[in-house]
């Protein structure tokens, strides 16, 4: 920091030349209040990085249940396209009553999955917008 303003100096007294003013004013306050700037800069990112981490987490510990709760629903509909319900699938009346109760249920199956899978995919998608937007506007620490 203070190596940045030093140069920063020199550079300005060379454009002023011999008979310039070399009195640069406030160059050690200055200092000061770039130390205590960067301080607090550093501080801030820090607490966003954390504050990201955490959000992260509790985010994907909404997301995972969705997501098993989908795969769930999924084994389900098999078992429905496979299962007789009760009822025998040799007897042909029997087997039309099991086909509809299977488009019933796999139906519902079918609305639940998109419902939650669209839930799901909408939260993720607005953790990642919302963690990229902050961490694009953390200040970026560079030697002041």
């Amino acid at each position: 920091m203070a190596a940045g303003w030093d140069k920063a100096k020199a550079d300005a007294i060379k454009i002023l030349g011999a008979s310039g003013d070399r009195d640069i004013p406030m160059s050690k306050s200055l200092d000061v209040v770039l130390q205590i700037a960067m301080v607090g800069a550093k501080t801030y990112q820090d607490d966003c990085k954390q504050f990201l981490q955490t959000f992260s987490k509790d985010c994907d510990g909404q997301i995972g249940p969705l997501d098993n709760a989908v795969s769930m629903l999924i084994k389900l509909k098999g078992q429905i396209d496979k299962d007789d319900l009760g009822l025998n699938s040799k007897d042909k009346d029997q087997l039309a009553l099991i086909k509809k109760a299977r488009l019933v249920l796999s139906k519902y199956a079918d609305d639940a999955i998109g419902t939650i899978g669209d839930a799901s995919a909408l939260m993720r998608d607005n953790k990642d917008k919302l963690v990229g937007s902050i961490a694009n506007k953390m200040p970026r620490l560079v030697g002041l």
